[in-house]
């Protein structure tokens, strides 16, 4: 049995829900706010990274142990159940999709904690400019692969519809300004995966 600790919110939690809904992997989720201090010190003393999502697996034998960072959680379900895998191009594009999210993240979480990110910093700049950058590398090869209209549910599109949504839900970029990324949404949108994973603020 699989117990899956994360939040609502969290779009490296979102498509993990996603992926195992779509294989009808039974599994349990556990919710945690690592802001509220109970939440945080459960956090701590259960994933050394201190970071979530992380998967607990329960031996029929009472025995658990637990797995972290969406990566290995997906690589590991994948082997166990014997699930297509991702060919170098798809892992390619997965590791752009993971750069720009945790990019998003931590531009989030700095204005989130009142650093000015607008500030002349070069490092900020570098962060800035990575997101369209990856964005565009992702819109390519969407177009060559013509997923944009003709949906491929799989990790990939999972793992780019909670990044985009994410996005536009905490404000981060303007979506409209880049149509495809709402093209994308529109066009993944009724997969009954996105509506039970939908956020919750």
């Amino acid at each position: 049995m699989y117990t899956l600790v994360g939040s609502h919110t969290s779009p490296y939690v979102r498509k993990l829900r996603m992926y195992l809904l779509h294989h009808q992997i039974p599994f349990q989720f556990k919710t945690i706010n690592y802001l509220e201090a109970n939440d945080a010190a459960f956090l701590k003393q259960n994933n050394p990274i201190n970071k979530i999502p992380f998967l607990v697996i329960e031996g029929t034998t009472g025995a658990s142990k637990s797995l972290f960072e969406s990566r290995v959680i997906y690589n590991y379900l994948n082997h166990f159940h014997q699930l297509p895998l991702l060919n170098l191009t798809e892992e390619n594009i997965l590791s752009f999709i993971d750069a720009t999210l945790d990019t998003a993240i931590l531009l989030f979480s700095m204005k989130r904690a009142q650093i000015n990110i607008e500030e002349d910093n070069a490092y900020f700049l570098r962060q800035k400019n990575r997101i369209p950058a990856l964005l565009e590398a992702i819109h390519q090869y969407l177009v060559e692969e013509k997923l944009l209209f003709s949906p491929m549910w799989n990790f990939n599109t999972m793992s780019l519809y909670a990044l985009l949504d994410w996005m536009r839900f905490r404000q981060v970029i303007d979506l409209e300004q880049i149509p495809w990324t709402t093209d994308f949404l529109k066009t993944y949108a009724h997969f009954k995966e996105v509506s039970l994973t939908e956020i919750i603020a």
